[in-house]
């Protein structure tokens, strides 16, 4: 059937719907979703009708009814054509006299591909059905009704948006936009048109790993797939896709929750409403408690399950942080989920034995630069050029640069960074043949590009080496406006002169090719991660003095006069200090980190700590939740903090020397009751919690009595309403030792500060050892344990032990320890379990006991629970 565009188009497709729907009628039961799909698409066919019979549409309205039109007719009749495979006509009766027409339909036991497909479609339409109509019925004048519905789906999405940059800060499409963009036109194409990319493309369930060596172009490959796949189904809500790229600039950020959640996030934005396994998940964000791993793992399945096909493309697994085993991690829990819901999985990663090990089972395809792709890439920057010299010689050029790249992309551009400066034929030619080669490329190449920063004129020189001592040592990307006031900074001056900010295109020029500007984000940043690698090597080479200097124009930022009134008084007063001073949000977070790193006492540290006014300013900034949604956000941060407790917070030990040798207060309390003792124990600063402690006039067990987190931490776990349970009844006092040093540094695993404070004589240790088995912190349960104030067998809040606690939270390490000390794994509690019993959070019960039955050898008696 041909379209043009006419309210009979649709009548006609209704009528065919229509058909297929009394087709239906006798179908069993295993046909029933797919007849309920072409109910709705019916229905809503409906609706289409009734807005064009109502409105004149322009000329891209009218291709959006005709394509609508042409979809819905072509998934309708390639069902009705299907279902003929699926039923026979028979005829009944006795002959010649009132013979009937009798369908028999084949019985299935599961729902075959084909009408999984067409289901997929019939969903499709239906969603670009109510996209015309919502879209149509906007510009109507009859819309009282619409205007209302219109604002609760406009407070639907904005709660739907508050849930999702909830679940993770993680963002990737930004980085999708700066890797696609530097794609060379062209390259890439191979990996698309190979055997082992269709075959994952194609087919349900499948895992492709490709491998490469540093520099081989993998990021920019990942991009091309990403790309692929957003292109082929970006338009098909049956299809869900998702995708991660490591980065070891963020690698704080990147834990296992984080990019577990990115991916969910990811995939429910494909969804037109939030699933129900996203909105339980939801109903946590009124509290500060995040889903645990295995809850966002449970919901990431859902999820999946809704789309007919999934993709996940993770790119750079080896620079996913090792620390904490958070790659392993990721990777067990995101092939286990894979396992189960069959969706596509792609990762990329340099050759490590402990990653291939987890994809040996799997396809894989190995990445290395095409000659072809490297030849194209040249000729496009030699074109580009404004030297005659390099196009005359532009094929003796690219020939030579082939010859050594041996398949890495990096290290042609940095062969072509080198060629490019030489002005004569014969300097190009002398540099071709004296290109690094072999193991050693990318380091002789990277000492070749300082060996030409420090050729340049002094200032050039100064100026790179200050940009490259920046990048590395930052504890977060920066953007350019951030290093551009950072390298601004003059020491002993109260304030910034704009006259001293160097443009950027200055910046990466100076620095010979090692650095480049993320057009989407605005990062300055190393050109590529081999050149991170060979900085973490020569780094304290070059710049020995990084952090000392890096703190000294931070604290310099910070003690400038417009911060001289304190903090803002409100949130707009916040916001546009910050946006009047880029570098700001950087050097309250971060000042301290560089001064605790570097090896020598660095200059302005203790002028900047004597200033109260531009201390309490840059608390706040440094300790200010981001909760911009909320109403003076700005003021909740703890006031009365001095210069002691910021340089305890940061574990500045020869500030707090000179401080304590001040003779000034050293047991001050902020406004939540906080000791610079206890900022030092928290933050996991063990040498400056002797330093205070050592004085004997600091109280080792002063509480902060005001509401903290773990409380409520405490009092899920266990099961009681929130906060309840570190009250004994009666009580408006924490319970002994909560809100002490102690407890501060077990809540957060400081065994190297638990000694200290032991030294010094803490007993408040009780409640301090439950939070650390809650917490999952083995090391610090068994020094408690070994101090002999606290039993194995000790009960809280009733009738809880130190199992009990934590088995509910799912830390098996913890609980193995308590067995082997002793602990009575029979105990019930006052419902008459055990702690295997219980229902364990997360982790699940059934993990959680075969970990123990395997090193313990319990019986499955004595656990009382199936072990599968």
């Amino acid at each position: 059937m041909s379209f043009g565009v006419g309210i009979g188009d649709c009548i006609a497709v209704i009528q065919l719907a229509n058909k297929l729907r009394k087709g239906f009628a006798d179908a069993p039961s295993q046909f029933e979703d797919i007849s309920n799909e072409v109910r709705n698409l019916s229905v809503v066919l409906l609706d289409v009708d009734v807005v064009f019979s109502e409105l004149e549409l322009d000329e891209q309205q009218e291709k959006h009814f005709q394509q609508i039109s042409e979809s819905s007719w072509k998934v309708l009749s390639d069902l009705e054509a299907k279902l003929e495979e699926y039923c026979d006509i028979t005829e009944t009766g006795r002959q010649g006299v009132g013979k009937k027409a009798k369908k028999v339909w084949k019985r299935l036991t599961l729902e075959p591909k084909d009408i999984h497909e067409l289901r997929a479609r019939i969903t499709s339409t239906i969603v670009q059905c109510n996209t015309f109509i919502a879209l149509r019925s906007s510009e109507t004048g009859f819309a009282t009704k619409k205007a209302v519905d219109q604002l609760v789906q406009h407070q639907d999405d904005e709660d739907r948006l508050d849930l999702l940059n909830w679940l993770s800060p993680l963002d990737y499409s930004s980085d999708q936009q700066v890797f696609i963009n530097k794609r060379q036109q062209g390259t890439g194409q191979w990996l698309i048109e190979s055997k082992q990319y269709q075959a994952w493309l194609e087919t349900p369930g499948q895992v492709l790993f490709c491998p490469g060596i540093p520099g081989a172009g993998k990021t920019i490959l990942a991009s091309v797939v990403i790309d692929d796949i957003t292109t082929k189904f970006q338009t098909d809500p049956s299809v869900g896709f998702a995708y991660i790229y490591f980065n070891y600039r963020q690698q704080n950020q990147q834990t296992v929750e984080n990019l577990m959640a990115s991916l969910l996030k990811q995939l429910v934005e494909r969804q037109p409403s939030l699933p129900l396994a996203v909105q339980v998940l939801g109903d946590q964000m009124s509290s500060w408690r995040r889903p645990s791993i295995s809850e966002i793992g449970q919901a990431l399945e859902s999820v999946i399950g809704l789309f007919s096909k999934s993709f996940i493309v993770v790119d750079a697994l080896d620079e996913c942080q090792e620390s904490d085993e958070c790659r392993t991690e990721f990777l067990t829990v995101l092939l286990d989920i894979q396992a189960k819901s069959g969706l596509n999985l792609l990762a990329t990663s340099r050759s490590i034995p402990s990653i291939e090990e987890k994809f040996s089972e799997f396809p894989s395809l190995k990445i290395r630069a095409q000659d072809e792709d490297i030849r194209t890439y040249l000729n496009s920057r030699i074109s580009r050029s404004a030297l005659s010299v390099l196009k005359k010689h532009s094929e003796e050029i690219i020939n030579g640069i082939l010859e050594v790249a041996d398949g890495m992309f990096q290290l042609a551009y940095l062969h072509f960074e080198l060629v490019k400066t030489k002005k004569t034929p014969k300097k190009i030619h002398a540099a071709l043949k004296t290109l690094p080669t072999g193991p050693t490329a990318y380091y002789q190449a990277y000492e070749e590009a300082m060996t030409r920063i420090a050729s340049q004129d002094p200032d050039s020189a100064e100026l790179a080496n200050q940009i490259l001592s920046w990048i590395i040592s930052a504890q977060r990307p920066l953007t350019s406006l951030e290093l551009q006031h950072a390298l601004a900074v003059e020491v002993d001056e109260s304030e910034l002169d704009e006259m001293n900010i160097t443009p950027v295109n200055e910046m990466i020029s100076v620095c010979v090719g090692l650095v480049t500007v993320d057009e989407e984000t605005d990062a300055i940043r190393l050109v590529h991660y081999s050149a991170q690698e060979y900085f973490r090597e020569r780094g304290g080479h070059w710049f020995p003095k990084a952090n000392a200097e890096i703190t000294t124009a931070t604290v310099t930022y910070l003690s400038f006069d417009v911060f001289k009134d304190g903090a803002c008084e409100t949130d707009e007063e916040f916001e546009d200090r910050l946006k009047a001073n880029p570098l700001y949000d950087y050097a309250a977070h971060h000042w301290g980190h560089h001064a605790h790193a570097a090896s020598a006492p660095c200059d302005g540290v203790m002028e900047f700590l004597a200033k109260d006014a531009q201390v309490e300013a840059s608390i706040q900034v440094l300790l200010t939740n981001s909760r911009a949604s909320e109403e003076d956000y700005t003021q909740d941060f703890p006031g009365q903090m001095t210069g002691l407790h910021l340089a305890a917070y940061f574990g500045i030990e020869d500030a707090v020397e000179k401080l304590i040798e001040t003779g000034m207060d050293l047991d001050p309390l902020d406004e939540i009751d906080r000791t610079p003792l206890s900022w030092a124990a928290g933050k996991g600063h063990a040498a400056v919690a002797e330093l205070l402690l050592k004085t004997g006039k600091v109280d080792v067990d002063s509480k902060d009595s005001k509401f903290n987190p773990a409380q409520v931490i405490y009092a899920l776990v266990n099961g009681y309403q929130a906060g309840t349970s570190l009250f004994e009844p009666g009580e408006t006092e924490l319970k002994d030792g909560y809100g002490t040093p102690m407890s501060r540094a077990c809540e957060e695993g400081h065994a190297a500060v638990v000694k200290v404070l032991l030294k010094y004589r803490s007993d408040q240790i009780k409640t301090p050892i439950s939070l650390a088995a809650m917490s999952g912190h083995t090391e610090v349960v068994k020094i408690l344990l070994e101090t002999g104030k606290v039993g194995v067998d000790e009960v809280f809040s009733g009738t809880d032990n130190l199992l009990a606690i934590a088995s509910r939270s799912g830390h098996s390490e913890v609980a193995e320890l308590l067995i082997n000390k002793g602990a009575d794994t029979e105990v019930e509690d006052q419902w008459g379990e055990t702690f295997l019993s219980r229902d364990i959070d997360p982790g699940g019960r059934k993990e959680f006991a075969k970990t123990l039955k395997s090193s313990l050898d319990l019986s499955i008696k004595k656990v009382k629970i199936e072990v599968s």
